[in-house]
């Protein structure tokens, strides 16, 4: 499991210098195109561009962590993104009772990797 410890170390890195992060960035975009292109090109009306950015970030402070503590993760088809959107998309409208906090409850449930899910 990727520690909070590493995901602190990595945002404290990535917060210091816009370099790292545009850097960071292009790593991000070369090991994970079809990661980037859906994070980037998914109903961009659906965020701000203050919000993009944010997304971004986060999804670089997640790559990089996985990348610190572990070794490259294999590319992620664009297939397999389609199919995580819509599992995940159902397993939240499964959930017909209580507060939005509880309902994403179940994203926690058996995750193994539980502190990479709560900094999202």
């Amino acid at each position: 499991m990727i520690s909070e410890a590493t995901i602190e170390r990595v945002l404290e890195r990535m917060s210091e210098g816009s370099e790292d992060f545009a850097q960071d960035l292009a790593d991000f975009g070369e090991a994970q195109p079809y990661l980037l292109a859906y994070l980037t090109q998914e109903d961009t009306e659906a965020f701000t561009a203050s919000e993009q950015e944010l997304l971004l970030f986060a999804a670089v402070i997640v790559y990089q962590s996985i990348v610190e503590e572990r070794s490259e993760p294999a590319e992620v088809q664009g297939e397999k993104i389609a199919q995580a959107e819509e599992a995940n998309y159902q397993l939240l409208q499964d959930q017909k009772r209580g507060s939005f906090t509880d309902r994403i409850d179940v994203f926690f449930d058996q995750y193994a990797e539980e502190e990479l899910l709560a900094f999202v």
